[in-house]
């Protein structure tokens, strides 16, 4: 799945414009004839969409008949053309809470057009309008839909931006496609360039679209000319690896921290729940914090500018850094986790000695304010930011938490009788040895994004 940012503050595309990119990507050529691209509104223009994405979309075997072949097509052009009136209308079920809009791209019907000659003999009469209001017919070469809203109904894949109001910030372009005879004539970039200033006036900040993984053209068009770049693909659930990878990481990392005996000891002296309150809402808090940070590390490098090529995503370059570097500090520090483990108790029984349990309020607030302080530019807290960098902002937040809480809960609940059954020395090995593999796969995310050929 590609996914691209739309500024606000962009001046506006015109349907008009040809979008050029620096260097040609392409080998397409450039436009011979005035493209108009424009919303589908009428029957005629709906009808005319489905028909055109009929001829596009199905192929047929050379034995099978023409007349078998047009009336499939016809059939499949009928069953699209029903499917996209109740989708604009919002009467299909799917897609009630989905703003769709349908958009073509058309030219003057010119028969006297060698050029138009071979688009003509392949598509419907009914991808062709009819004269209107002194208008020369035209003939629709390319359209597709945009439709805003949080999930594409059918579609495996989700996009995760933005994490506020992806009701209505978040879009996805679908059925796009283009006449037969018509391609390579500039028509796809003209139409996805109204697609973009359509949906930037809507209130639209992330555009996403589906592709193929094997389909290299249009992987081309949409990375390296209309600016998009790689998310996930098929296969992939950035969220649940988000959360996963948060959870992992937030739990083998909590587990005999300083963090950890502060809950532990506390709760041998004071009520449980207040004590696990107090702490686990300091972690949340925290976790929120450190996932907004590596967030806005990932938007400020979205806003360096690019140069020609590959984008290179240095916010995930020094997200693998932290990692490596945690992770290969965490294994230096293995072979004398039980020494590092005294150590991390004995602050915390120094640091504890400094709370009261007057009310439970009184203890839930010092409890909260001791780990709140304690957490501040750990080790956790700032893996958090470089997971948060080159994850799934909403996965690691989730997993993240639920790490925090587990951990918290076996604090609380007798994390004396933890060492019985794991050894402080295994557990430095684990953790260290996940914060290299999150290392790993986020270098080879960075080598996906940067070689669309070897892995979109």
């Amino acid at each position: 799945m590609l996914q691209q940012a739309l500024s606000r503050d962009a001046p506006p595309v015109s349907s008009q414009q040809q979008q050029q990119p620096d260097p040609p990507v392409t080998d397409q050529q450039p436009p011979r004839r005035a493209f108009t691209c424009r919303a589908a509104t009428g029957v005629a223009e709906l009808r005319a969409a489905a028909y055109l994405r009929a001829a596009s979309f199905y192929t047929y075997p050379a034995e099978r008949s023409q007349y078998a072949a047009r009336s499939h097509r016809r059939m499949k052009a009928d069953t699209e053309w029903e499917s996209l009136q109740e989708k604009i209308a919002g009467k299909d079920k799917a897609y009630q809470d989905i703003k769709v809009t349908c958009h073509i791209a058309t030219t003057e019907n010119a028969f006297q057009d060698s050029e138009l000659q071979q688009a003509r003999a392949v598509m419907d009469l009914s991808s062709q309008l009819p004269a209107v209001d002194g208008q020369p017919p035209q003939l629709v070469l390319g359209t597709l839909d945009i439709n805003q809203g949080t999930n594409l109904p059918a579609e495996e894949l989700a996009g995760t931006l933005p994490l506020v109001g992806a009701g209505s910030a978040r879009a996805y372009l679908s059925n796009v496609c283009v006449a037969d005879g018509m391609r390579r004539q500039g028509v796809a970039q003209q139409l996805l360039c109204h697609a973009q200033a359509v949906a930037r006036a809507q209130g639209v900040t992330h555009l996403y679209v589906h592709v193929v993984c094997d389909n290299q053209a249009a992987i081309q068009l949409y990375c390296q000319g209309m600016g998009f770049v790689k998310e996930s693909i098929v296969g992939d659930d950035p969220i649940r690896e988000g959360f996963v990878s948060g959870f992992l990481l937030i739990f083998f990392s909590e587990i005999g921290d300083k963090t950890f005996f502060i809950a532990l000891l506390l709760a041998l002296k004071q009520p449980k729940t207040s004590v696990f309150v107090g702490t686990f809402s300091a972690l949340a808090i925290m976790t929120v914090i450190s996932v907004a940070l590596g967030q806005v590390i990932h938007q400020v490098d979205e806003l360096l500018p690019q140069s020609s090529g590959p984008k290179i995503p240095f916010d995930d370059l020094l997200a693998a850094a932290l990692l490596i570097f945690f992770g290969v500090k965490t294994l230096q520090d293995a072979s004398n986790a039980s020494a590092t483990a005294a150590e991390e108790k004995e602050e915390a029984e120094e640091v504890v000695k400094t709370v009261g349990s007057d009310t439970t309020l009184s203890l839930i607030l010092s409890t909260f304010a001791l780990v709140f302080a304690a957490e501040w530019g750990d080790k956790s807290f700032l893996a958090t930011i470089a997971l948060a960098a080159a994850s799934s902002p909403m996965g690691v937040v989730g997993g993240a938490i639920v790490g925090h809480g587990a951990a918290t809960g076996i604090a609380v609940a007798g994390g004396g009788l933890l060492g019985k059954y794991f050894d402080e020395t295994v557990l430095q090995y684990v953790g260290g040895s996940l914060f290299l593999v999150f290392a790993a796969s986020t270098v080879l995310d960075i080598y996906v994004e940067m070689s669309p050929a070897a892995g979109l």
